[in-house]
């Protein structure tokens, strides 16, 4: 998927001490990122392993 979807530079979604690598990506193609990023709060970090990543797109 890398060469026709582009991934956005979210940051780690998964708050490990030392984290290998990205899990959670979002992929794009024909839009411009406009923001992204990780959220990250505590109710996050309570609710799930993983936490939630966001994107701001805009059509191309």
């Amino acid at each position: 998927f890398g060469h026709d979807y582009p991934s956005v530079p979210t940051g780690p979604s998964f708050h490990a001490r030392r984290p290998v690598g990205r899990l959670d990506r979002i992929m794009t193609r024909g839009f411009r990122v406009l923001g992204c990023g990780v959220h990250d709060s505590a109710l996050a970090r309570r609710a799930s392993d993983h936490l939630p990543i966001w994107a701001i797109l805009e059509p191309l």
